[in-house]
């Protein structure tokens, strides 16, 4: 149950973080990848603390913390290139679906964000 919790809290938290995304008014097709991003944006955010904290770990000996880091740094560079494809995406629908110039503007304020 408590995970049922965390995971409707996460979703409400989600939701709320995407809420400007929601109101935009643009395709469907490029507000999904527009969250797509920013949870791709949130993960490497996440791995790199997680790099920073295995460096910072005084507990570990040299060799494990070579393994964890070349762990997480196998997985940040999997993110990275996800990041890539979806910004690649984003350029393509941008295109084939005809935005003009506000809706342009208001995607890349979006994916900076």
């Amino acid at each position: 149950m408590g995970r049922r919790l965390s995971t409707s809290s996460d979703e409400a938290a989600r939701a709320n973080r995407d809420k400007d995304i929601d109101e935009a008014d643009m395709p469907s097709a490029i507000k999904d990848l527009l969250k797509q991003i920013r949870d791709l944006k949130a993960q490497i955010q996440k791995k790199q603390a997680e790099l920073r904290e295995i460096q910072a770990n005084a507990s570990l000996s040299d060799a494990q913390r070579e393994a964890k880091l070349d762990k997480v740094r196998v997985e940040l560079a999997g993110l990275n290139s996800a990041l890539l494809n979806a910004y690649a995406s984003m350029r393509k629908l941008m295109t084939s679906n005809a935005l003009n110039d506000e809706q342009k503007k208001t995607v890349g304020m979006l994916m900076m964000q």
